[in-house]
């Protein structure tokens, strides 16, 4: 995750934890999944494949989650990461899309 929206969700108070904060770096994506849905986290990647699969085989086997939110990885020319392209569950990328614009 960019260290930009980090350090803003973070100064706002909300709770972020990295994959490194946690010591996920490595690990299957799988894992983390598992690893953010017993902590009752939403997940954000810039991983669209894989986490759109795991999304739609958690969900038909019953398995639920707290969220994922899938965002390109593309770079513009001051550094800053497009728009998001898939949310689960609905409405968080207008949220975070909202806290981006005033970071800026």
């Amino acid at each position: 995750m960019q260290n930009a929206l980090v350090a803003a969700l973070r100064a706002r108070r909300i709770d972020v934890l990295t994959a490194a904060d946690s010591g996920m770096i490595g690990r299957s994506d799988e894992d983390h999944l598992r690893h953010a849905a017993n902590d009752g986290r939403v997940l954000y990647s810039f991983n669209i494949k894989h986490f759109s699969l795991l999304h739609e085989r958690w969900i038909s086997t019953g398995q639920p989650h707290p969220g994922i939110v899938l965002g390109f990885q593309q770079r513009h020319s001051n550094g800053e990461q497009g728009p998001q392209r898939r949310c689960f569950p609905p409405g968080v990328p207008v949220r975070l899309g909202a806290l981006m614009q005033s970071i800026r």
